[in-house]
């Protein structure tokens, strides 16, 4: 059996004593072990009623986060000494100390058991990095380090800084694109404690992004051992609802994993990634926009319905090495494609498809696979050709009649996609409906164009959760079922 699961933390957001009351709750029903208070984020007024805070149904860590290290409250060192001394004479389980600001009078606190942390810049090498991690002071818990880090650096310092040193206990947390990154493997590298935010759903933003939902990490943290990881890559990918789909369906399945995102912005970071990232224990990815054709290049071996697209929205880490590429787009797709015909909203005959790329092909091959007649539209007219030809598709031409539905599937939508290339307006017919990939877009574009042609329209929510699912399957040998489907695509609505 391996070391127990490290001490469950969750940062509270909160600026009153009200909210945070609420918040501690809220992380206590969602598993938390102790409860982050950000005293920095706190208004004068409202830390005269610090005393307010107990009795608290979950231990409390205060923090006082200055400034320089990315908090609220004030450097100046005589000023800190005070409310130092003020948190200390409430029963706070821990205080988070400052390394740079708050050691010298760290004496002072003889109830309390305290956290040194040190919040330092990108770039800093993992010289620095080592000797804050291992300086951890007689009397206190452990040291805490952040560091702002690409996913690919923090790969990298994860092999420089080599295994953690056992005499000294410490926390190593990135924020950024690699934020999930040592918040998932904490477990693995043997961390004393993990910090998390509150549960997915809460109606206040998280102090830190990435930071990992309670409940998936109180759940993960119930095996005996530390489960198989998985994760979306992508860029963007903040968007994305796939970690609360598949945190729920783990949870109601009692799969004791656990799924994250990464951004990687790339083609030279997705490609470096992959490997580290098996390495660290990740047994599985979904790809999205816009490496699916970079996956598909990039595995070792391919399964069927990613040579039928020549992209790759999964890749499975296999017991022999390598990497295994599959399209579970293109279940998604045929699945909802007859949907519709069963449904009349599509007799199944004629279907227009904008974009040219790993999305465009997985909807093409679903078109190809039930027998449509397939026109095809993109900004670039030889990457229009090349596919059509490969697909056994038409380019579109204006003087085409209208089709019956159109498969929207570039990144239009999606926030900072900017302004469509081209102009989608003569593919929407008096009997088109269209079908968006783009799930729960940002820039809702392309369905503003189709209300104001008086068309029907659907965004990509159910193919992301029926491409999820097939997913699911793959990873676990088991798939959610019609009611986990059905609570999942509820939810995402």
């Amino acid at each position: 059996m391996s070391a127990a699961p490290p001490l469950l933390i969750v940062t509270l957001p909160g600026r009153t004593l009200g909210e945070c009351r609420e918040e501690i709750a809220a992380a206590g029903a969602g598993g938390a072990d102790v409860a982050e208070v950000r005293l920095d984020r706190w208004k004068a007024q409202e830390l005269d009623r610090i005393g307010e805070l107990f009795p608290s149904v979950l231990p409390l860590m205060a923090t006082y986060r200055s400034k320089a290290e990315g908090g609220e409250a004030p450097d100046e060192a005589e000023l800190r000494a005070r409310i130092r001394t003020r948190i200390a004479s409430f029963p706070f389980a821990w205080i988070d100390l400052e390394t740079e600001r708050d050691r010298a009078g760290s004496a002072e606190i003889s109830g309390p058991r305290v956290v040194f942390s040190s919040h330092l810049p990108a770039g800093t090498g993992p010289t620095l990095l080592r000797a804050r991690l291992r300086d951890v002071p007689d009397g206190s818990v452990f040291a805490k380090v952040v560091v702002p880090c690409t996913v690919s650096e923090a790969l990298r310092l994860r092999t420089a800084l080599g295994p953690p040193d056992e005499k000294a206990p410490s926390v190593l947390h990135t924020t950024g694109a690699s934020g999930p990154l040592f918040r998932a493997t904490a477990w693995r590298r043997r961390f004393p404690a993990v910090y998390a935010r509150l549960p997915d759903g809460f109606p206040r933003p998280p102090v830190e992004r990435s930071q990992i939902p309670v409940e998936a990490l109180r759940h993960y943290f119930g095996a005996r051992t530390p489960g198989p990881l998985y994760a979306l890559l992508g860029h963007p990918v903040a968007h994305s609802r796939s970690p609360a789909i598949f945190a729920d369906w783990m949870r109601r399945l009692d799969d004791r994993g656990l799924y994250v995102t990464f951004d990687l912005a790339t083609e030279e970071e997705f490609g470096e990634s992959l490997g580290p990232l098996c390495d660290e224990g990740f047994r599985g990815f979904n790809v999205t926009s816009p490496w699916k054709q970079v996956a598909f290049g990039i595995a070792s071996s391919r399964r069927p319905s990613a040579e039928e697209c020549g992209a790759a929205n999964v890749l499975s880490a296999r017991a022999g090495g390598g990497l295994e590429a599959e399209n579970t787009d293109l279940f998604a797709l045929v699945r909802r494609l007859g949907e519709l015909i069963g449904a009349g909203s599509w007799s199944g005959d004629r279907v227009t498809i904008v974009g040219t790329g790993g999305a465009a092909r997985a909807a093409l091959a679903a078109s190809r696979s039930i027998g449509a007649q397939t026109s095809l539209v993109g900004r670039s007219p030889e990457d229009v050709d090349r596919l059509a030809r490969e697909f056994g598709a038409t380019p579109a031409s204006r003087g085409m009649r209208a089709p019956e539905l159109v498969i929207h599937a570039t990144s239009i939508g999606q926030a900072g996609a900017g302004p469509p290339g081209l102009d989608l307006a003569p593919w929407v017919g008096a009997e088109t409906h269209v079908l968006d990939l783009v799930y729960d877009p940002q820039e809702p574009i392309v369905r503003d164009l189709v209300a104001a042609r008086g068309r029907s329209y659907e965004d990509g929510r159910r193919l992301l959760v029926y491409q999820a699912a097939e997913s699911y399957r793959i990873w676990w040998g088991h798939a959610p079922g019609e009611e986990e489907i059905a609570l999942a695509l509820r939810t995402a609505s």
